[in-house]
């Protein structure tokens, strides 16, 4: 993946999408994983139907599923994840919440940066190649959306992705 988006030869191919039923997909997928750790996967249903959007399904799994993986990877044992989505004007915003152990703020403006470690994760060793929330960015671009991350350390992480219900651009597949 890291490859193609370098290349600039990553594609993303549009058709119809439930938000929910992706997300429910992710989670599904990661529970393995928190329930080793013991860590609790909220999933807040919005009050209103959210409309159908037009993306890249495999893209936004795999953006979903870099973020659960990392909230559990930072979070502590028996800690709580919630993952939430709510519509504001034409765009979808879906928020992955974790209890971890945050990340200082003079890292926050590099995080997505391709190769670049917050300090905290550095220093307890926990593993990682500094490359996830760089392909996160980047896909989110693809996808006409974008990637905020707000994290206080030592309290948590949210990891917020906005989508649009309809991208600009009218074609089948973006590069």
């Amino acid at each position: 993946m890291l490859g193609r988006i370098e290349n600039k030869k990553f594609e993303v191919f549009l058709s119809p999408a439930n938000i929910m039923a992706v997300i429910e997909e992710a989670i599904s997928s990661v529970k393995p994983q928190a329930d080793a750790r013991k860590i609790a996967i909220q999933l807040k249903t919005p009050e209103e139907t959210l409309p159908e959007i037009l993306t890249d399904r495999q893209s936004l799994i795999q953006v979903l599923l870099n973020l659960l993986s990392n909230a559990i990877k930072y979070s502590h044992p028996h800690g709580q994840i919630v993952v939430s989505a709510h519509q504001a004007g034409e765009s979808i915003f879906v928020e992955v919440t974790d209890q971890g152990m945050g990340i200082p703020e003079q890292d926050l403006p590099h995080i997505a940066t391709r190769f670049y470690r917050a300090k905290n994760a550095a220093q307890m060793e926990i593993q990682g190649t500094g490359i996830g929330l760089y392909i996160v960015s980047e896909i989110m671009q693809s996808l006409g959306g974008s990637l905020k991350i707000y994290s206080i350390e030592n309290e948590g992480t949210t990891a917020t992705i906005r989508l649009p219900i309809k991208p600009k651009d009218d074609h089948d597949a973006l590069a």
